[in-house]
């Protein structure tokens, strides 16, 4: 027998058996091996991510003069009965390869693990020797794995967070993570994602993912006392007198607002995240403002400020009552004058007024020259003087058309020769009041004297 060292870090320990017998090849770490025969699997346990693929790497030794005639991997440990090639089961049909060959390397690569891909995977050889059939000890123990975010349960803005992905298992191979926030990528690329100091704008759905692996999304609530405390009011517009008012307070909070309160100046006036004031008059005029609070704090809003307005229907029946007023006042002045104007245009409607009746008024034709008065044929007075009387009936002067109306001629002109004179003097006299009332209550009379 020869002892022969394989490596510094996983050593052989091999029981030949007779030719007859079944050989095994044992994989016992820090065993001397022993004839030369001896596999090394380099992983004795691998953690792999769901959905990756996994590398088992081996190598395999024998004694010179036996040839390998067949290397395969399987999932059984072989002892009893011949174990199945892992490239003839069904459940790895096209998902795994042998990468070694017939002499030392005895690489195994495995894509797409599933969760039920976890277990022990040993590698055999098989050679032309009768009976020599070797198998390492010990195999890959391999386990399988998904992504899990962890969150801490209880979240106050202004902490220090951080956010682990995580897999139940220690993974062999360290890979890149990314971070997702409500499907957002983040810059982390490590298994952890520090958000230091976590503000409510952090607060969402989170993920992690690796080689195409994702976790499930987990949600990150973030607990901050009331912000942006506003206060609204319905309806909107002039507010009047006699009206309903409802004021609404609105804040951002996690927990929601537990508690509001109503102040109208310094005063606190109402509780209730509403506030309405029915029949409103001017004396609920002012400021108002809201507070809200939580168990993590409380907050003040800014100031509504409130003007109540007269009813305008006071204004509408005032202005209805001036316009009527002053349509009627120009109403009645209109029919007034209207009616004035009608009577002024019958009293001195102008009567018929012979052309160039008077043609020479206050002209005195000469005594001694009677061609002056033989000339005058387009004149029918020679004078016309407008005397007015105070008439003792009326107490007043009338208006007459001729108060004094002479024609004066010479004596030598004959009057039957005047065709063109129809009166030598017209007098109108109101000496006497009889002779006045008698003349005014004769229709027919023109003048109380013709002379």
């Amino acid at each position: 027998m020869r002892m022969v060292v394989i490596s510094q870090t996983l050593k052989m320990s091999l029981r030949i058996t007779p030719p007859t017998s079944l050989v095994f090849l044992l994989l016992i770490h820090g065993v001397v091996a022993q004839n030369g025969w001896g596999v090394d699997y380099k992983d004795q346990s691998i953690c792999a991510l769901k959905g990756s693929t996994v590398t088992m790497r081996c190598t395999y030794t024998y004694p010179s003069g036996p040839v390998v005639q067949k290397a395969f991997w399987t999932k059984q440990s072989g002892r009893g009965s011949e174990p199945p090639d892992l490239l003839d089961d069904p459940e790895y049909s096209g998902r795994v390869q042998y990468l070694g060959d017939k002499q030392h390397d005895c690489t195994l690569r495995l894509r797409n693990v599933r969760e039920t891909d976890k277990s022990k995977y040993y590698f055999r050889f098989l050679t032309d020797q009768t009976g020599g059939q070797y198998q390492g000890r010990g195999g890959v123990d391999l386990s399988v794995t998904d992504l899990q975010v962890e969150v801490p349960e209880r979240v106050i803005e202004g902490d220090d967070v951080t956010l682990t992905c995580k897999t139940t298992c220690s993974l062999t191979v360290t890979p890149t993570f990314t971070w997702y926030r409500n499907e957002h990528r983040l810059s982390s690329n490590t298994d952890q994602l520090h958000l230091q100091p976590v503000s409510r704008e952090d607060a969402g759905r989170y993920r992690c993912a690796s080689q195409n692996l994702h976790s499930p999304e987990v949600t990150l609530n973030v607990r901050y006392g009331p912000k942006r405390v506003s206060v609204s009011i319905s309806p909107s517009g002039d507010i009047v007198e006699g009206s309903s008012v409802t004021l609404t307070c609105s804040s951002d909070a996690d927990p929601p607002v537990q508690n509001y309160t109503w102040f109208k100046g310094t005063s606190s006036v109402a509780k209730g995240e509403t506030y309405t004031m029915k029949n409103i008059s001017s004396v609920d005029s002012g400021e108002y403002k809201c507070r809200s609070s939580n168990e993590h704090g409380e907050k003040l809003s800014e100031a509504l400020t409130l003007n109540v307005l007269w009813h305008p229907n006071i204004f509408l029946y005032i202005i209805i009552g001036i316009i009527v007023g002053t349509g009627g006042v120009f109403f009645i002045l209109a029919l007034l004058f209207i009616r004035r104007k009608r009577k002024c245009h019958s009293a001195g409607e102008p009567k018929p007024i012979q052309e160039n009746l008077y043609s020479n008024m206050g002209t005195r034709p000469s005594v001694n020259n009677p061609a002056d008065l033989a000339n005058q044929d387009d004149g029918f007075y020679s004078t016309v003087e407008l005397c007015g009387r105070i008439n003792p009936i009326y107490g007043a002067e009338d208006e007459v058309p001729y108060g004094n109306i002479q024609h004066h001629r010479d004596q030598i002109v004959q009057m039957t020769q005047e065709a063109g004179v129809e009166y030598a003097c017209v007098r109108f006299s109101h000496a006497d009041p009889a002779h006045s009332s008698a003349a005014l209550q004769s229709p027919s009379v023109i003048y109380s004297s013709v002379n």
